[in-house]
């Protein structure tokens, strides 16, 4: 069990949490059935924009409880009531609030004089581009004024600001104008138990179809498209070839004729939301990993895979330059990825099991050294210490 400070009270703010899957939903979970195990109190603060999810819930020892938000084109979050909930909030010691750019954060900062808790902010913050957001002059223009209204006030209403990853702590200070010493690094971690075994399950693997896995929400700044279009080539030149694609998000119909449109839907599979035990099975079984976001802070499905072993492609974006060395770990193209480049670094991992076993083992190296869940809390509660 982790060292702690037994019955401390700590809110945990973010803009979804599961059933809803992605990496703030995962890093929430993670560390706060550890906060539990180490003897605090956690209660989560969330919104649901089915609004069909129960109100209140315990799941797993966590106390979870949702506000109806409204989440104009699935951003921001909206919710009057999260407001009203934190402002009367009495008996929590730290409100630790998540996610950059959502107004659940920004409920947690206007709210702290109200409640008088300190709070912490992890931003999640892999310098989103205007280009996720859309490209009109109004949409630039509603970009920046967040940034350097939103996002700088709740900055600097934070007591303590935390980066899940090294380049993100940087932009952030560059941003924002941020004295260093209020961003603290403490990076996402892995359940390193869940792929202990990866050598042994992936030797057992079947190999006579070579499976190329996207794990990530379906949005158009995942670059999933760009994979699609990779691999109609690669089918073209390897017909034992099949592209598993696991997520949700509002881009899916639109992935879905794509892939329709150039002859591979058949071998496209979209798996939507899947378990973990079922997930964790298909890093092992896979061929090779891509993800080709055009930001992130720190992707906890990148993490997942190279643990495995599987050989990995990435984008050379902020929050994954802090995973990757070119080579060594994974391989790395420039965002936006040329459709031929990426479908050649595939080709070449998938018939060149040698390096592609090299590139692996490196990457599940680095990541079983650097990352576990139970050090990000330790981190966590050291931080925490500072305001008890």
């Amino acid at each position: 069990m982790l060292s702690g400070l037994n019955n401390m009270n700590v809110i945990q703010v973010c803009p979804r949490f599961f059933p809803y899957n992605g990496g703030i939903e995962t890093h929430v979970r993670e560390i706060s059935q550890r906060l539990i195990r180490s003897g605090f109190n956690v209660r989560i603060y969330t919104t649901d924009p089915s609004r069909k999810l129960p109100k209140r819930q315990i799941v797993d020892g966590l106390e979870i409880s949702r506000f109806d938000s409204y989440t104009p084109r699935h951003i921001y979050f909206l919710a009057p009531r999260l407001y009203s909930a934190l402002g009367k909030t009495t008996d929590a010691d730290i409100i630790h609030a998540h996610g950059y750019p959502n107004f659940p954060a920004l409920a947690a900062a206007v709210t702290k004089d109200k409640n008088g808790k300190p709070l912490v902010f992890t931003s999640h913050y892999g310098g989103y581009d205007i280009r996720t957001l859309g490209t009109s002059i109004w949409q630039q223009f509603a970009k920046r004024c967040y940034d350097f209204s939103i996002g700088q006030y709740i900055c600097s209403k934070a007591d303590a600001i935390v980066a899940v990853g090294r380049l993100e702590g940087k932009l952030l200070k560059q941003k924002f104008g941020l004295d260093e010493r209020r961003i603290n690094y403490i990076p996402n971690g892995l359940d390193a138990k869940r792929f202990e075994d990866s050598a042994r399950n992936r030797a057992r693997a079947d190999r006579s179809v070579k499976s190329i896995l996207y794990v990530g929400r379906l949005e158009k700044y995942k670059g999933v498209h760009y994979l699609i279009k990779s691999f109609a080539r690669i089918k073209a030149s390897m017909p034992n070839s099949q592209l598993l694609i696991v997520g949700s998000g509002l881009y899916k119909e639109k992935l879905i004729y794509l892939a329709s449109s150039l002859g591979v839907q058949d071998s496209v599979k979209f798996l939507g939301g899947i378990s973990q035990e079922y997930l964790t099975q298909l890093y092992f079984s896979s061929d090779v990993f891509v993800t080709l976001s055009q930001y992130e802070s720190q992707s906890i499905s990148l993490m997942e895979a190279m643990a495995s072993g599987i050989p990995v492609i990435a984008t050379r974006v902020r929050g994954i330059r802090d995973l990757i060395q070119h080579d060594m770990t994974g391989l790395l193209l420039n965002y936006p990825p040329e459709e031929n480049a990426l479908a050649e670094y595939i080709m070449y991992l998938l018939n060149n099991p040698h390096f592609s076993a090299k590139i692996g083992l490196g990457g599940r190296n680095m990541i079983f050294h650097e990352f576990s869940w139970d050090r990000t809390v330790r981190d966590l509660i050291k931080l925490y210490d500072l305001f008890s």
